[in-house]
């Protein structure tokens, strides 16, 4: 295993946070996984993974907070590295009232760009949760002797700046940045990504 897959393993076995702090989660895990979207004239949410225990812990939540059932199905591709795993989450039932319950909708119907304000503006508890899921959704960091770096790639700008907010709230400077068409926030002070391990959830 690398040490991102021992990272998300960790992450996904947290079992004792508060509820709000699970929904948090569970909505950064859905947005920054892909999210809301129309699929043959319906409303879908469709998130990806590269973690089996970071899908697992999403659909149960899913189920548990949400009262939603979402289907999981394994997707192999081949890349220029060999053969990746990707794990496909699908809501079709009530996608959309569960957009609206996590937040990923806005009062209006609108599709919140960021992240749901209800997090935003929450407690230190649920800023840690919406980081860990950003992270297990979107997450990399440099494996042990290479230059440190720990990044999550975002759906788009706002929600980039709302990560970088996010951790301002948790006392860490992360820099969101454009690089090759995609948005990212990333950390590389080590004694920062540290910090924001243990933040999140992952001392070892």
């Amino acid at each position: 295993m690398t040490l991102l897959d021992d990272v998300k393993s960790e992450l996904a076995a947290i079992e004792n946070d508060l509820p709000a702090a699970n929904m948090a989660q569970a909505a950064a895990m859905m947005r920054f996984g892909g999210g809301l979207r129309p699929v043959n004239n319906q409303a879908v949410i469709r998130a990806q993974f590269d973690s089996m225990d970071a899908v697992q812990w999403l659909q149960s939540a899913i189920r548990k907070y949400f009262q939603r059932e979402a289907t999981v199905s394994r997707v192999t591709r081949q890349t220029p590295g060999g053969t990746a795993q990707r794990f496909d989450l699908l809501v079709e039932r009530g996608a959309t009232a569960l957009a609206l319950q996590a937040g990923l909708l806005d009062r209006r119907m609108r599709l919140v760009r960021g992240l749901p304000a209800d997090i935003v503006s929450g407690n230190i508890a649920q800023i840690k949760a919406a980081w860990r899921g950003a992270f297990l959704a979107r997450g990399a960091i440099s494996d042990p002797g290479k230059a440190s770096y720990l990044e999550i790639i975002c759906p788009s700008h706002e929600a980039a700046l709302a990560l970088q907010g996010a951790a301002r709230r948790l006392g860490i400077s992360a820099k969101a940045r454009q690089l090759r068409s995609s948005e990212r926030v990333t950390l590389k002070d080590p004694d920062s990504i540290e910090r924001m391990l243990i933040l999140m959830g992952a001392p070892h």
